[in-house]
Parts: C-alpha cells; structure tokens; sequence
C-alpha cells in the first residue's frame, strides 16, 4: 500500500466493520434484555391482578361475616325483646340481659374466629402465590 488513501479507505472499512458487528451485538443484547423484562412486567402484573383479586376476596369475607353477625344481631335483639315483653320481675329481666349479652359475646367470638381463619388461610395462598412467581421470575 502506496498510496495513502488506499490504507484510510482500508481502516475506514474495517472501522465499519468493526462498527456494525458492535451495533449487531448490541441490539441483540438490547432485544434480549427486553424479552427479559417484558416477561418480568408480565408475571409482575399477573401477580399484582391475584393480589389484587385475593384483597378482593379479603374484603368480600369482611362483608360476608359481617352482615352474617348482623343477621346473627337482630335475630338475638328481637328474641331478647321478646322474652324481655313476657319477663314477670327484675331477676327474670337480668337473666333476659345476661343471656342476651352472653349470646352476643359468642356470636362476635365465632365470627370473629371463622373471619381470622379464612384471611390467615388467603394470607397464605397468598404468599404461595408471590413466592411462586418469584419462582418463575428468576428462571425467566
């Protein structure tokens, strides 16, 4: 190589070369790693939905046990009314009451105890859930 355009035409297209190989390089590193997040995003979604569903199913059980202990609640006031219209002296109205506070008490009780064991049993699908998607997360 005489001529000195000939060796900056030379390095030129090596340069080029080099620039695209780098470039194919580069996007392919590019496209995989936003394969990778997409996948990411998607299982991140799909868990947020669960999650979401499951709060869903925590609040309806609220509602549920506490409209059933409402339910529970008038039926124990009007049986209490009841026996408290027929109650022929002060020693049969106190037992009206006690019995009436006595059957409240368990009622919120046993709600209160089926309540915690239905969202303790959620919590735990739950946090099945999460930790299985992490599971498929990592190996994505």
């Amino acid at each position: 190589m005489e001529n000195p355009s000939e060796f900056t035409q030379l390095n030129t297209g090596l340069a080029m070369q080099a620039a695209d190989v780098s470039m194919n390089w580069f996007r392919q590193i590019a496209e995989h790693n936003f394969q990778q997040s997409r996948a990411s995003l998607e299982e991140l979604l799909g868990l947020t939905r669960r999650m979401a569903d499951d709060f869903g199913n925590q609040a309806s059980a609220i509602c549920e046990h506490s409209i059933s202990l409402a339910e529970e609640t008038v039926s124990n006031t009007v049986d209490c009314g009841m026996k408290l219209a027929r109650a022929r002296g002060p020693q049969e109205v106190a037992q009206v009451q006690n019995d009436f506070v006595s059957r409240q008490a368990r009622a919120i009780a046993d709600q209160t105890r089926e309540l915690n064991e239905r969202l303790v049993k959620e919590a735990e699908d739950l946090a099945n859930t999460a930790r299985s998607t992490r599971r498929q997360v990592r190996a994505a």
